[in-house]
């Protein structure tokens, strides 16, 4: 199950190229190897194999002339392996991530792989929107729209100026069992909303009553891809 022959496409032969300007470029040849990683002699593989993707994550990812991607194969037994894979947000972003795992379902499946769009398609069709006259509208709207944007609640940090030379970005995942998210899916659909919604509203709510301010503005990112043809696509 290690093959490297998964319909990943041009996510992996992208690269920011910085030789003498800086681009993002699609090259001739990308990584074929699957990396393996065994943490099946470990006492409890599963916390062994999490520990492993928490420091892939934690990990800084090189962008310049290089490919802007990672996977590996990690085996917990001989019956059970996990497969991780991560990228750069220049590559792509979560709905691609969606797309990258809908795609390796399929080919782990035996499926035949789906027509997509190339992300130099994609980037043909952005550079022809540049120029035009939707283009000067929507510029015009998210002027206005981001003129006056309140106070950050939270503000960033570098790890470089943080006080702890340690302190760095890191990923959390909570695990929600089936029964809360379907009460969630419930209320969703009582609202006339997302699942996605409801949680951003308890989000907001928490950090309203643990910083006491009676409103909060949470900045969500947006996949910014119009058709069919760009939903499928797995780089952004």
């Amino acid at each position: 199950a290690a093959s490297s022959d998964y319909p990943l496409r041009d996510v992996y032969k992208r690269q920011v190229c910085a030789d003498d300007d800086l681009l993002q470029c699609v090259v001739g040849e990308r990584t074929t190897a699957l990396p393996q990683v065994d943490v099946s002699s470990e006492a409890q593989p599963s916390m062994a194999a999490e520990a492993w993707i928490r420091r892939l994550f934690a990990t800084p990812l090189a962008f310049e002339n290089a490919e802007m991607f990672k996977a590996a194969l990690i085996r917990l037994s001989d019956s059970e392996y996990w497969y991780a894979g991560i990228a750069h947000h220049l590559a792509v972003d979560g709905w691609g991530f969606a797309n990258w795992a809908q795609s390796l379902a399929r080919c782990y499946s035996g499926e035949a792989a789906g027509q997509t769009s190339s992300c130099m398609d994609v980037a043909a069709e952005q550079h022809a929107y540049l120029g035009t006259e939707r283009y000067r509208r929507d510029r015009e709207y998210w002027i206005q729209q981001c003129a006056a944007l309140p106070e950050h609640l939270l503000q960033p940090f570098h790890a470089a100026d943080a006080a702890d030379a340690r302190t760095r970005s890191f990923r959390f995942t909570q695990h929600v069992s089936s029964d809360t998210f379907a009460r969630v899916d419930q209320l969703a659909s009582e609202w006339g909303v997302g699942a996605h919604a409801v949680l951003l509203g308890v989000l907001g709510t928490c950090l309203g009553l643990i910083h006491r301010q009676p409103d909060v503005l949470i900045s969500v990112a947006v996949h910014n891809r119009r058709g069919a043809a760009q939903k499928q696509v797995i780089d952004a």
